[in-house]
């Protein structure tokens, strides 16, 4: 019996056959993300959401037909949302993580500077988030004005990781990892924010369960399936991050983090790791989508140094480290220039090769907890699958072997 991995990414899905009694993975493939809706302007980034469903379900059926599945876990891109109305019917196409419509103009200031105005406390430290224009809940004051029909509508909130889910379980649902990234939550207690959840622009909204651990959410065609993990915290994971080294993760986008045994605030965002760890993590950095665009007219050493000076600035916000660690697909495909830029820093570093989110997924693979569902099979999800505490349900993973490096 295998369990099938994916990593819903923001240019590829990926996805392969873990064998559990081996460690083996076989079968590794990658299907292109669907493209960006042609409408909306610059700001608008919209993805077709049943394309990303009709993607992952050809996975899933894929998946089946090479040999019998034992279980089922994703990691999903972070940030983007969907809305349905009551009768769960979708409202929305996939709003990603690089929409910021926030930065329309309201007047003579956009709405997102609106809303840092009026409710300048509402995304705390304590969220795992920062209002910035690409947070969800800076994009869903937008639209309470750019369509207010659909804002009255709306009733139930998802992540992409929770529509996923949705859609094979019929459970919105999602992890901590997951959910925490849509700044809705509290994620020191894994529930949601309800001072933030009940101002005007939101108190009409349902938002998914999250959870700590990993319980079974539900079934597709009679495959356990697991809640959907941030795609960060099992980069992390997946390329073993020992205490006191600062990983730098090149996908489409960049981040730099460091692990903490305990809930920090500084100049960064605290985001929830497994086992009740964080990640002090700094994003929106210069990774594979801006390197791409400026590749081709900005000379190599040029470029290299606009890059260490992007991640200088974010290594002087974060917790010290010792040594930075470069995981992610921009890595590989920049390799030279990547090199380039860390020679520049202060820090020595070490690229991995081979290491990615499939690897963090395998790891997961060991700490799912097959019990059977407190729910009905009905559509709706009526409480947290767990009740959340401060440990979680994992391990602290950097007490367990498949943390020492080989």
């Amino acid at each position: 019996m295998k369990y099938l991995l994916m990593d819903v990414g923001s240019t590829n899905i990926k996805w392969c056959l873990c064998d559990t009694e081996t460690g083996g993975l076989s079968a590794r493939k990658r299907i292109a993300f669907p493209q960006r809706l042609p409408e909306g302007g610059k700001y608008i980034f919209e993805v077709d959401a049943e394309a990303v469903w009709s993607c992952t379900e050809g996975i899933l059926e894929e998946a089946t037909r090479r040999c019998p599945l034992e279980g089922i876990l994703l990691s999903v891109q972070m940030h983007g949302y969907l809305l349905a109305d009551d009768r769960f019917h979708f409202l929305t196409p996939y709003r990603s993580w690089r929409d910021r419509r926030a930065l329309l103009k309201a007047g003579e200031e956009s709405y997102y500077e609106r809303f840092r105005r009026e409710y300048p406390r509402s995304v705390p430290p304590e969220s795992g988030s920062s209002c910035k224009p690409n947070l969800s809940v800076c994009s869903l004051y937008a639209d309470s004005f750019l369509h207010p029909a659909l804002a009255e509508r709306a009733r139930h909130y998802f992540t992409l990781g929770s529509y996923l889910i949705f859609r094979m379980t019929g459970h919105n649902v999602t992890h901590l990892t997951d959910a925490a990234a849509s700044g809705f939550y509290l994620a020191q207690t894994g529930q949601v924010n309800e001072a933030l959840a009940q101002l005007p622009p939101f108190r009409l909204l349902q938002f998914p369960a999250a959870c700590a651990g990993l319980p079974l959410a539900g079934f597709w065609k009679g495959v356990p399936v697991y809640p959907a993990v941030g795609d960060q915290q099992v980069a992390v994971l997946g390329c073993r991050l020992r205490p006191r080294e600062i990983l730098l993760n090149l996908g489409t986008a960049a981040q730099l983090c460091v692990r903490s045994e305990q809930f920090l605030k500084g100049k960064y965002e605290s985001r929830p790791y497994f086992g009740g760890q964080w990640l002090c993590t700094f994003s929106g950095l210069c990774g594979g989508a801006q390197i791409r665009r400026l590749a081709d007219s900005t000379p190599q050493d040029a470029l290299a140094a606009r890059l260490a000076a992007n991640y200088q600035e974010a290594l002087e916000r974060l917790p010290p480290g010792e040594r930075l660690v470069i995981t992610g697909g921009a890595a590989t495909h920049y390799a030279a220039l990547i090199r380039k830029a860390c020679d520049l820093l202060p820090l020595p570093y070490l690229i991995l090769d081979g290491s990615d989110t499939l690897c963090g997924l395998q790891t997961l693979t060991e700490f799912v907890q097959k019990e059977e569902p407190s729910h009905d099979n009905g559509k709706r999800w009526e409480g947290p699958l767990r009740p959340y505490d401060q440990r979680g349900t994992l391990p602290p993973f950097a007490n367990h072997p498949s943390q020492r490096r080989l």
